[in-house]
């Protein structure tokens, strides 16, 4: 008589992981990590130089408004300067600001150009131009007016540099100028490393300009 037997399975023994393994499992996880962070800080950017831009283009509308009613443009801010203390509202790198017309710094009685001779243009206040911002602001702010007649290079507007090369006004406008023109500016160091994001419009060349997107 025959009998039968029943073979139990063995279960092996499950392997942990070796150390090698972990350290690579360690090292994709941080990647992915630097990546999210990178991203999240371009997302935050971006929303930052969307401020600058819409700054810029209600700027550049009240000028135009601004002459509408007058027959010239604004002129605001210091000529020549991009200094932090000259535009509006005043900059401290890595910081917010508050946009104040009655407060924001403004240039002399007079303007003329630091690289050159213009007819001058009177300064005048912020409060000409209506600009009301209702939140803090990582930008700031600066516009200047040349008068008719002048070439932009001979204007109160400040060498301003984009992706490395000076901004050229004249080659930009096609020389001097019939009529009055204008330019916008914002600039912002919103990690205080000293590289600025920068916004530039000019009326004589009816383009905006950007650098530095991603600071």
């Amino acid at each position: 008589m025959s009998v039968a037997t029943r073979r139990v399975p063995v279960r092996a023994h499950a392997r942990g992981f070796t150390l090698v393994e972990m350290m690579a499992v360690a090292a994709i996880i941080a990647i992915i990590a630097v990546l999210a962070v990178y991203g999240v800080r371009r997302w935050i950017n971006s929303s930052h130089i969307a401020e600058a831009t819409e700054m810029v283009q209600a700027i550049g509308g009240a000028q135009e408004q601004y002459r509408a009613d007058r027959g010239t443009f604004a002129n605001i801010t210091a000529a020549g300067s991009l200094a932090n203390s000259d535009l509006c509202p005043a900059y401290v790198p890595g910081a917010q600001g508050t946009w104040d017309s009655f407060n924001c710094p403004r240039g002399s009685t007079t303007s003329t150009s630091g690289t050159g001779t213009s007819t001058p243009v009177a300064n005048t206040s912020w409060t000409a131009l209506n600009i009301v911002a209702s939140k803090q602001l990582w930008y700031s702010y600066g516009t200047w007016a040349g008068a008719a007649n002048t070439d932009p290079n001979a204007s109160p507007i400040p060498q301003v540099t984009m992706k490395g090369v000076t901004l050229n006004y004249s080659a930009m406008a096609g020389g001097v100028q019939p009529n009055p023109y204008y330019a916008v500016i914002a600039r912002g160091d919103l990690d205080a490393d000293g590289v600025y994001a920068t916004v530039f419009y000019a009326s004589f060349a009816r383009t905006t300009l950007t650098d530095n997107e991603s600071e």
